[in-house]
C-alpha cells in the first residue's frame, strides 16, 4: 500500500505547487469562463483550464512511478499506450476550452481515440461473467460495444461537470477505488495510475471547491473519462484467478461509474419522453435539481459524492452477500437502486419542497422558464 503513496503524493504535489500559476496565466490571457449566459452558476471569471495541471501531474507521476517498478510488463506498455491515446483527447478539450470545437469534430476524434484503444490496445469488454447468461463475446460484437461504452462514458463524465467540485470529487472516489481493486488484485502497474490521479485530483480540489478558483474544463474532465473506461475494462477483464473472490467483474465496474452513466441515461431518456431531442439542454441533470433545492455547490458535491462512495461499497460485495439472487438480478437490482436515488431530488423538486430563490422551478415538462436572468448550469446538455 505504501508504494501508491509515490504517484498519488507527486501527483497531488505538482498540482498543488503549479495550479496557482496555471490560474495567473490563464487570467492574464483571458482563457476564463465568463458568467455572461442564463445557463451559468458562477456569477465571475473563472479561467477554465484545469484540465492542463491534471493531466501534467499524470504524465510525470505515472511516468515516475514506471521508472521505479521492477514489474514493467505488458500492462505497462498498454498504459503507455493509453497515456499516448490521452495526448489527442486532452488537446481536443483544451481547444475546446479556449476557443470552442464542433461536436461532430469532437466525436471523429473520440471515435478514433476509441477505436485504438479496443482494437490497437485489446481494452474491449470481451466477456459479460455471466451477466444475463452470457459469457464470453464475438470479437466483432466485443469491439463495438466497447466503442460505445467508451463514448458514452467520457461524454456522461463530462457533463457531470457543473458544479464546483463535482467532478474532481467523484472522479478522486472512482478512481481511488478503481487503484484499490488493481492493487488487491495484484495489478500494481494499473494501481500505480488509479493512485496518479487521484492525487491529482486531490490536488486539484483545493482549487476547485466552492468557491472554485479555476474549472476542470474539457481538457480535464475528457481525460477523466478516459481514464475511467479503461480502469472499468481493466475490472472487466481482471483474471478468474485474480479476481476478488465472487465479485462479479461486470457489476462492480458498473457500480463504480454508476453515478455518471444513471445520470446522463436518466436525463436522455425524460428528454426522448418529453419529445425531445436527447441532447436538448435543459436542468435535469441531478446536480441541477439539488441546486435549485437550496443545496448550494458544497452540499450538492458532498451528497453526490457520498452517492458514489455507497455504490463503491456495493460494488465490492461478493455475489453471496446478495442472497444467492443471481448475477443479473443483481446488477438489475443495483440500476434500479442507482435510478431511485438519483430521480429523488427531480421529484422533490416537482413536489415544491425547498426550491432555492437562487435557481427558477422547473416547468410542467421539466424545462426551465424562459429566461435571460436567471442563471445556470455551466455544461448545456
Amino acid at each position: 500500500m505504501t508504494s501508491l503513496m509515490l504517484p498519488a503524493t507527486l501527483a497531488f504535489l505538482v498540482v498543488l505547487f503549479g495550479m496557482p500559476s496555471l490560474i495567473m496565466v490563464a487570467k492574464r490571457k483571458h482563457l476564463v469562463d465568463e458568467p455572461s449566459e442564463s445557463r451559468k452558476l458562477h456569477h465571475r471569471s473563472v479561467p477554465t483550464v484545469g484540465g492542463v495541471m491534471l493531466f501534467a501531474a499524470t504524465l510525470c507521476s505515472t511516468l515516475v512511478s514506471f521508472a521505479f517498478s521492477d514489474a514493467f510488463g505488458w500492462t505497462s506498455v498498454r498504459w503507455l499506450g493509453v497515456l499516448g491515446a490521452s495526448v489527442p483527447i486532452f488537446f481536443m478539450g483544451l481547444k475546446d476550452d479556449i476557443m470552442g470545437m464542433g461536436a461532430g469534430k469532437k466525436l471523429l476524434v473520440h471515435l478514433a481515440v476509441g477505436s485504438f484503444l479496443v482494437w490497437g490496445l485489446g481494452l474491449k469488454i470481451d466477456h459479460f461473467d455471466g451477466l444475463f447468461g452470457l459469457y464470453q463475446l464475438p470479437s466483432m460484437a466485443s469491439a463495438v460495444f466497447s466503442l460505445f461504452v467508451y463514448v458514452v462514458i467520457v461524454n456522461a463524465i463530462n457533463l457531470i461537470d457543473g458544479v464546483d467540485g463535482l467532478a474532481g470529487g467523484y472522479g478522486l472516489v472512482a478512481m481511488s477505488a478503481f487503484g484499490m481493486w488493481a492493487y488487491w488484485t495484484g495489478d500494481m502497474m494499473t494501481a500505480y495510475v488509479g493512485a496518479a490521479v487521484a492525487g491529482g485530483l486531490a490536488g486539484f480540489l483545493v482549487f476547485n471547491l466552492h468557491p472554485a478558483k479555476i474549472f476542470m474544463g474539457d481538457s480535464g474532465s475528457l481525460l477523466l473519462g478516459l481514464m475511467a473506461y479503461v480502469m472499468a475494462v481493466n475490472v472487466v477483464q481482471t483474471p478468474n484467478v485474480a479476481t476478488l473472490p465472487g465479485v462479479v467483474r461486470p457489476v462492480a465496474a458498473m457500480c463504480l461509474l454508476a453515478f455518471p452513466l444513471v445520470d446522463t441515461l436518466r436525463v436522455f431518456t425524460l428528454r426522448v419522453l418529453n419529445g425531445q431531442s436527447p441532447f436538448t439542454p435543459d436542468r435535469r441533470h441531478i446536480h441541477h435539481l439539488l441546486m435549485q433545492l437550496g443545496w448550494g455547490h458544497r452540499l450538492t458535491s458532498a451528497a453526490l459524492w457520498m452517492y458514489s462512495v455507497l455504490f463503491v461499497v456495493l460494488a465490492f460485495q461478493p455475489e453471496a452477500a446478495w442472497g444467492g439472487i443471481g448475477r443479473t438480478a443483481q446488477f438489475f437490482t443495483l440500476l434500479g437502486l442507482a435510478f431511485a436515488l438519483g430521480s429523488l431530488p427531480y421529484f422533490m423538486v416537482r413536489m415544491g419542497l425547498g426550491i432555492s430563490s437562487l435557481s427558477a422551478p422547473l416547468d410542467a415538462d421539466g424545462t426551465e422558464p424562459s429566461s435571460s436572468s436567471k442563471p445556470g448550469p455551466r455544461r448545456v446538455a
